[in-house]
């Protein structure tokens, strides 16, 4: 890069400066085009620092970096064809290993490093520029043409559209790339195949089968840290088995039933199914548990219990299995056997009437009530569109730090954020805590950490998206 257009660079990357730094020192937050132009005003600062230290890291001596990579890889034998006229070990079948597959991952990283920081420099030979080129394709086809263990290996992804799943998914797809074709990978995204979760039980969201010759040998639900998913697949491409796990968790016993296990037990169980959006599960509150709870209790001495709570959000289709369209509503099972429901609205009274006549006789019959909330095939989608109806006019800047936080603007936050895959209340009241979830949803999507949303501003739209 020639000095003329450096000095240009630069008086961008001051102009850019000062512009934000007026910005910052005015009370501009309820200005939204200033804030829109500030945002590009920020990322016009970062690409003019990018191309700056670009060109400084340019002015190294390319010729000193091209010897040290001539020297690490041209007595590699797989590599020895790229600097010198010698055997093509890859064109004659030679096992690429475990060492010579790592020694690529690191020719390859060096080659597009050292390319990245002379390529345009006209004093820069052609055959150089070449030959290190000519290293990195040689990286690739070694790492495209690694042994790959005996069996073929998948990976089938079950997500929702949640910033869990999401974050997930991106895990999967970097993995997918690291380990250079030796699993297969298969996703399915909330994509309505009702045939398909049923074949593979898929009853939460995210979930993750383990696969060898599409014979499924572990799952693991829930959410999953990279460094537990790296070990799995590890495990996996060496040829050994693991159990299923989950972190999928649930009030009681940090163990959410699934619908095998409730067709296995020889008890009573009650499954409460509500969404953060429906105005009748905010109006039941805690009573549902506390008045089963109690009851579970009493019933203990004689009689085996379990209490479930499930959440509708998008990660379970738990409640497609039930054939629950309407919240909140109450599943009453013995035996593996549904033997009545509640949808609606339920009192204490009338709830601790029914839970007797169940432990009583394990019969409850059906009941409704008018105070009911309906559930659309889109309900996720259609509950933040609801509870967002002209939203940008009356959201603005008002949920965070310095806002108004009127309590219809944060219950919508709050209903996004656990949209999103956060466990957050939704009571309409702002917290310390609300502005922290509010910072980790932020920082978990590259979004600048303010702990405050805005109308227009990326959190925002991150959220509804």
């Amino acid at each position: 890069m020639d000095q003329a257009t450096i000095n240009k660079v630069k008086e961008l990357q001051a102009a850019a400066q000062k512009w934000l730094k007026h910005y910052e020192a005015g009370d501009f937050g309820q200005d939204a085009a200033l804030a829109a132009q500030a945002q590009e005003m920020k990322t016009t600062l970062e690409k003019c620092n990018q191309i700056l230290a670009k060109a400084k890291g340019s002015s190294g001596d390319w010729q000193a970096e091209f010897d040290k990579l001539k020297a690490k890889f041209e007595q590699e034998p797989f590599f020895a064809n790229c600097f010198a006229a010698a055997e093509d070990l890859l064109a004659a079948g030679k096992k690429v290993d475990e060492g010579v597959q790592k020694l690529a991952g690191e020719a390859q990283k060096l080659a597009s490093n050292w390319y990245g920081q002379f390529a345009d420099l006209a004093e820069v030979p052609q055959n150089i520029k070449a030959t290190v080129a000519g290293l990195s394709d040689r990286a690739k086809q070694l790492l495209g043409s690694a042994q790959k263990p005996e069996g073929n290996y998948k990976i089938a992804f079950f997500g929702a559209q949640t910033g869990e799943s999401r974050k997930l998914s991106k895990h999967l797809d970097d993995l997918v790339a690291e380990h250079a074709g030796q699993f297969s990978l298969e996703k399915h995204v909330d994509d309505g195949q009702e045939g398909l979760r049923k074949k593979h039980n898929i009853e939460h969201f995210p979930t993750l089968l383990f696969m060898v010759d599409n014979k499924e040998f572990a799952r693991h639900e829930g959410e999953i840290s990279l460094a537990s998913l790296q070990q799995k697949i590890n495990t996996m491409l060496e040829g050994a088995k693991f159990s299923d796990s989950s972190k999928v968790i649930s009030m009681e016993d940090q163990k959410t039933i699934s619908e095998r296990e409730l067709f296995e037990l020889g008890e009573f169980v009650v499954v409460y199914f509500e969404t953060v959006w429906s105005g009748a599960c905010k109006k039941v509150g805690s009573s549902v548990k506390d008045a089963v709870l109690e009851l579970a209790a009493e019933a203990n001495k004689t009689t085996s219990i379990k209490y479930e709570n499930v959440l509708i959000d998008g990660r379970t289709k738990l409640h497609e299995r039930f054939k629950v369209d309407k919240v909140p509503t109450m599943v009453y099972l013995r035996d593996g056997n549904e033997v009545g429901r509640h949808e609606g609205y339920i009192n204490p009274s009338n709830l601790k009437e029914d839970m007797r006549r169940f432990l009583a006789n394990g019969k409850v019959g059906n009941s409704s009530s008018n105070e009911v909330d309906l559930i659309g095939m889109e309900y996720d989608q259609a509950s933040a569109q609801q509870l967002s109806m002209d939203l940008k006019s009356r959201l603005d800047g008002s949920v965070g730090k310095g806002g108004k936080n009127e309590t219809s603007d944060v219950y919508t936050i709050q209903v996004l954020l656990a949209q999103n895959g956060y466990s957050c209340a939704a009571d309409g009241e702002y917290s310390s805590e609300l502005a922290a979830i509010i910072t980790e949803f932020q920082a978990a999507n590259e979004l600048p950490q303010t702990g405050a949303v805005k109308a227009g501003d990326e959190s925002w739209q991150a959220l509804n998206s």
